[in-house]
């Protein structure tokens, strides 16, 4: 048995190869600069997120989680308030809820694409309603034309969960855009820091000025004013996401064109559902199902290729929020999904030992 991993589920190594030059060109710039924090490439950075998102104002942040927890806090989303949420999701889509002492009502996905179902909404909205979370999916982004009309009808704010999809911007049609967009860029994520950093997107300058506030200290001029916290980018970082920004419609392609061999070359093994790649998407991730999930990522791993499942549990089942509902679409895909590798430097050497796997498994 051979359990040295060949292929890893992500090696951002590759990305730090080919842009080698670049990037410890970018670091020396910085360093040289002697400006560390609060400086022109955070600026330049956050100006770029809101000329591709049409927004007038972004605010960089330590981490997505961050983000989401400051765009509640900024929108008066606290103790009591119930925040609408699909059950199928990472972790800090719902820590930041409960950060804020607000109430998760689950809605579970539809089967097709693993996004949050919008037609079961509207029977999970009370009196206590106060916003909800759209959260886009493994790159793909929600129908937020509907989402949002619907949000509309029912005076709700609307926060969009992007963190796993930097870059495809949903299409909101005549209704009004959500109140704030947050970002990710974990070292997981298409455009990365070297590090953990995010972003809110801002509907306006005083929803900006007021997360600006939070996002340090509480500060306001040379006054504290309320409790805030220390979730700044460093300028480093900030030029790095934007090196990569530059380069996004080639990241998005080189991803694109893993995600269509894939399909090309598993679109008749039986056994596997592939996701459509037809669809806006960043290709964040490429999950597929299997009827035998977990004896099929043993067997890829035995053979040096590693795998993670998105996601084992619904949000629901975790010690830290549990209920006893049961989402019977969102269980199905955490029992039979596994997202294989795809990322940027992934060559056609390592799809065909990928894909010649999975079609050999069982057989």
């Amino acid at each position: 048995m051979n359990n040295e991993i060949k292929i890893p589920f992500i090696d951002i190594s590759r990305f730090n190869k080919e842009f080698n030059t670049d990037i410890n060109q970018i670091c020396s710039d910085v360093y040289s600069s002697g400006q560390l924090m609060n400086g022109e490439q955070t600026r330049n950075c956050e100006e770029k997120l809101s000329a591709i998102y049409s927004y007038p104002e972004t605010v960089m942040t330590g981490s997505c989680t961050d983000a989401l927890y400051f765009a509640m806090k900024a929108l008066n989303i606290g103790v009591g308030d119930e925040v609408i949420v699909t059950v199928l999701s990472f972790i800090g889509t719902l820590s930041p809820i409960l950060r804020a002492g607000a109430v998760p009502v689950f809605v579970d996905i539809n089967p097709s694409d693993g996004l949050m179902d919008i037609d079961q909404i509207e029977s999970k909205i009370g009196p206590r309603t106060k916003a909800i979370i759209a959260v886009h999916l493994y790159g793909k982004v929600l129908n937020m034309c509907k989402l949002n009309k619907l949000a509309e009808k029912h005076n709700l704010l609307v926060i969009e969960d992007a963190a796993q999809s930097i870059g495809i911007v949903a299409e909101y049609g005549n209704s009004i855009k959500p109140d704030a967009i947050c970002l990710s860029f974990d070292p997981t994520k298409v455009i990365h820091a070297f590090g953990s950093a995010g972003a809110v997107i801002c509907r306006d300058q005083l929803l900006a000025k007021k997360i600006r506030q939070i996002r340090y200290h509480g500060k306001s001029g040379n006054d504290f004013e309320i409790l805030g916290y220390n979730s700044r980018i460093n300028e480093v970082q900030a030029a790095l996401v934007l090196f990569q920004m530059d380069k996004f419609e080639k990241i998005i392609q080189a991803r694109k064109a893993i995600a269509e061999m894939y399909v090309a070359e598993l679109s008749n093994v039986s056994e596997i559902v592939l996701p459509a790649v037809n669809t806006p998407s960043n290709f964040h991730k490429f999950v597929i199902h299997h009827p035998n999930r977990n004896e099929l990522k043993k067997f890829l791993e035995i053979n040096g290729v590693q795998t993670m499942i998105h996601y084992e549990k619904c949000l629901n089942e975790y010690s830290i929020y549990k209920t006893d509902e049961v989402f019977t679409n969102a269980k199905r895909i955490n029992n039979s999904c596994l997202s294989l590798p795809i990322y940027y430097g992934l060559n056609s050497n390592d799809l065909h030992i990928i894909i010649n796997l999975l079609k050999s498994f069982n057989h």
